[in-house]
């Protein structure tokens, strides 16, 4: 793959990420206000998809000649898995933030490369094989990821935040986001193989469809008389991560999964943790230490490694291609 379509799947992988990091803060805001996560979740994903219509349907109307030579959306078993995994995620992520912070959240979501490598490694070795052909790269490979998830912990290991909300009630809330980290983990892997090996790839409309899809069981929860309770305020906040965190951001990270290898899009999900604390250190007051700087560093360090990694393997399957010609 060209090294100007990798610069830009980082792009917006990392775009991905930093909505993702402010979101979680927001999340965590309005449950503090007595709002339902249910209700958050629902809300959010409607936008989302309300978002990505309007797009589509300005794409339809001022894209006519480009609509002709469209093939049909076909669905297939990495569609359907991935998202109904990313709808379930979405309440046990919401539910979560009910009762453990944005950033310890985060803290359990950094393991989310590390299960990426592991069911690829179980379930799709052909994408390992892309970065890692040998087993000697697949354990650099390895190294790295662990290496980004640890710099990830760092980053979100803040003292003073533990203090704000008791250990057993945060205990709860962290077995819900790690069950959470478990579906996320099943959508990236199942849209960045979807992205991969459907006959017709629209980023705009496979993430259109997904939303679409994983609004489904989330609505199923749906506290309805609760709509009535949401003050201006809080509509402007769910209005704003239903555009930018929901919709923009699954947009962003479906054009990252077309042209990036699972393993390095992955690893973009370190920085979410990043900006989760720089969001509480500016609007809640919390504070940072050294952890955040030497995770920062960790984290920097292992997706320069990655992207080095991905390069000299992108070289080798071209000169193996050129061989065999």
């Amino acid at each position: 793959m060209a090294r100007s379509s990798r610069f830009s799947g980082y792009v917006a992988g990392l775009l991905a990420s930093f909505f993702w990091g402010i979101h979680s803060v927001i999340i965590r805001y309005l449950s503090e206000q007595g709002v339902n996560p249910y209700l958050i979740a629902a809300l959010r994903l409607y936008i989302g998809v309300l978002v990505l219509f309007v797009v589509l349907l300005l794409q339809y109307i001022f894209a006519k000649d480009k609509q002709k030579y469209s093939k049909p959306f076909k669905y297939n078993k990495f569609f359907w898995i991935g998202a109904l995994s990313i709808g379930i995620n979405f309440l046990f992520f919401q539910k979560g933030l009910e009762y453990t912070l944005a950033s310890d959240a985060n803290l359990i979501q950094n393991f989310a490369p590390v299960t990426v490598l592991i069911l690829s490694s179980l379930f799709m070795t052909h994408r390992i094989r892309e970065i890692a052909p040998n087993r000697r790269t697949w354990a650099r490979v390895f190294q790295i990821v662990i290496i980004g998830s640890i710099g990830a912990s760092l980053v979100l290991l803040n003292d003073t935040n533990n203090k704000l909300i008791a250990s057993d009630i945060k205990l709860f809330g962290d077995a819900l986001e790690f069950i959470g980290m478990i579906f996320f983990t099943i959508f990236i892997v199942c849209s960045s193989e979807f992205s991969k090996s459907a006959d017709y790839i629209s980023s705009l409309r496979t993430t259109f469809m997904t939303l679409a899809v994983a609004a489904i069981p989330v609505t199923f929860f749906l506290p309805f008389g609760d709509l009535v309770k949401l003050t201006q305020t809080q509509w402007s906040w769910i209005i704003f991560i239903g555009v930018f965190s929901t919709g923009i951001a699954y947009w962003l990270w479906h054009i990252a999964s077309t042209r990036l290898n699972v393993i390095p899009l992955t690893l973009n999900l370190v920085y979410i943790g990043i900006i989760t604390v720089l969001t509480e250190f500016i609007f809640l007051k919390m504070g940072l230490d050294w952890k955040f700087l030497v995770g920062g560093v960790l984290m920097i360090s292992a997706s320069v490694a990655a992207e080095i990694i991905n390069a000299r393997a992108q070289k080798y399957h071209e000169l193996n291609a050129i061989e065999h010609v």
